[in-house]
């Protein structure tokens, strides 16, 4: 894959266009690697092309993992999917003439609260690790971590857990509404990491899921068919994976007025 990315820098930076886009920064950075700021932070290639690869991992599979679960489940729950579309509806209707701008996603609460049950609900990577990199002692439970050790979270466990989440298997975007978040354990939604080496593709991806979902409601509502049944890959420890998902998009109807 890093093979890969080096051939789509070169040939972006050969054509000399520019489409303000990832891989215009990905190109800038590989102009700027003999800089002194880049040498004094040890930025090599190596570096940039990390960046890319955790990017598309991090940012695109969650994109299209998160956005099929959220189908499968607002088809299987129309009267969620019924309060998301109104509330698509009124956002944009209120304040912003029916054009989708940053600021109105920033306004859709419970669209926001939808991907993040399903973020829950679905932790693509199923086990983030990270590198203990000072000695740590649990104060209450008194287990000892010792540095260099790398510790790997269950997410799913974590996510699911009923000490938690109240009725932890089910589909309850209320759960994350503003008014409620605050009954809930932060560190208890894994899916993206915490802190300052949390995923670098967490706001990618939800800004990604709400534009496109906002596009896709507006016109179409989904509803499930004979097919429809959500499957899961045995066998893998890293991603999580899944048969085909098939459902219907119905297009919607304009109400008459």
């Amino acid at each position: 894959m890093p093979e890969r990315f080096k051939e789509i820098i070169k040939s972006r930076s050969e054509s000399g266009k520019s489409f303000g886009d990832y891989v215009d920064m990905m190109t800038h950075s590989f102009t700027q690697l003999s800089s002194s700021t880049y040498k004094s932070l040890g930025i090599t290639q190596e570096t940039v092309l990390g960046q890319g690869v955790n990017l598309f991992l991090a940012g695109f599979d969650r994109i299209s993992s998160y956005m099929t679960f959220l189908a499968y489940h607002l088809a299987r729950a129309p009267h969620i999917q019924d309060k998301l579309y109104t509330e698509i509806l009124d956002v944009l209707g209120q304040e912003f003439d029916g054009q989708l701008h940053y600021q109105a996603l920033q306004k859709m609460e419970y669209l926001n609260a939808c991907i993040l049950e399903i973020s829950r609900l679905y932790s693509v990577f199923i086990r983030p690790e990270r590198v203990c990199n000072k000695e740590w002692i649990d104060p209450v439970r008194g287990v000892r971590i010792p540095k260099g050790v790398v510790v790997m979270i269950a997410s799913w466990a974590v996510n699911r857990d009923p000490q938690n989440y109240d009725d932890p298997d089910s589909f309850l975007p209320e759960r994350f509404l503003p008014e409620n978040k605050g009954n809930l354990n932060p560190y208890a939604l894994t899916s993206f990491g915490f802190g300052h080496r949390n995923c670098i593709g967490m706001r990618f991806t939800y800004e990604a899921i709400k534009v496109s979902m906002v596009k896709i409601l507006s016109h179409y509502q989904f509803e499930v068919n004979d097919k429809t049944t959500l499957k899961f890959k045995t066998g893998l420890n890293l991603i999580l994976q899944f048969e085909p998902l098939y459902l219907d998009f119905v297009q919607r109807v304009p109400e008459q007025t």
